[in-house]
């Protein structure tokens, strides 16, 4: 999945859909304050965490829909509820053909929205595709044009949450595997590749070793 920056304003943005975090007592988007003041009304709608709205063809905006996504309480949205709302806007819009996401950033943290992306994008069928799976194609985090002076740091802040997400995400595919093909060997050559790929020194230690190191219960379950 591809994840890059905007800087432009969101209603030039195009994307199948694009997402905004609004709060219980928050504000809401000039562009859709009716619409959203319908939803507030009817209780459909209340900036809870969880929460998700999806305004079609929304007037004044590019994006072909507009999803509002609750966050609860101000104070108390951290990078951890963020990258779950980001998961879970994910996995509800890929399954409804969005492949073009974007995410108005809006002060909050790079790294845990596209951390949560990635997370929420994963499909754990590498034995068994699955011709249901939709998986997303573009990630973008939208910021305002004045950000531009901040570039680095948030290509960077954006580049630590890949690196995060993808790394949840190898260890994923590992406890995925059934035991007849994840073998403890299998596990120690991918250890080896990785760490060959990133420059890493690794120690893998043969039968021998393990159990000059006590480690019985560790050999038994490899035996079974």
């Amino acid at each position: 999945m591809e994840t890059k920056f905007i800087y432009q304003p969101l209603n030039e943005v195009e994307a199948d859909a694009v997402a905004v975090v609004l709060f219980e007592d928050g504000d809401g988007i000039p562009s859709a304050k009716t619409w959203l003041d319908e939803m507030r009304a009817s209780g459909e709608f209340t900036g809870k965490p969880a929460e998700m709205a999806t305004l079609h063809q929304p007037q004044g905006l590019k994006a072909k829909r507009l999803i509002a996504v609750g966050g609860g309480k101000k104070e108390k949205f951290d990078a951890a509820a963020l990258r779950k709302a980001a998961g879970s806007v994910v996995r509800a819009v890929k399954q409804k053909g969005v492949k073009k996401l974007a995410w108005l950033l809006d002060g909050h943290s790079a790294e845990a929205a596209v951390e949560g992306a990635i997370l929420g994008n994963y499909e754990p069928d590498m034995n068994k595709p699955s011709t249901d799976a939709k998986p997303l194609e573009s990630f973008s985090l939208v910021a305002p044009a004045q950000t531009k002076g901040k570039t680095a740091e948030l290509e960077a802040a954006l580049l630590r949450g890949v690196i995060l997400a993808e790394s949840q995400n190898f260890t994923r595919d590992l406890g995925n595997e059934p035991a007849n093909l994840m073998t403890p060997t299998l596990i120690a050559q991918k250890a080896q590749q990785l760490a060959h790929d990133y420059r890493l020194d690794i120690e893998v230690l043969d039968r021998d070793r393990m159990r000059q190191l006590g480690m019985g219960s560790l050999l038994g379950v490899a035996q079974g």
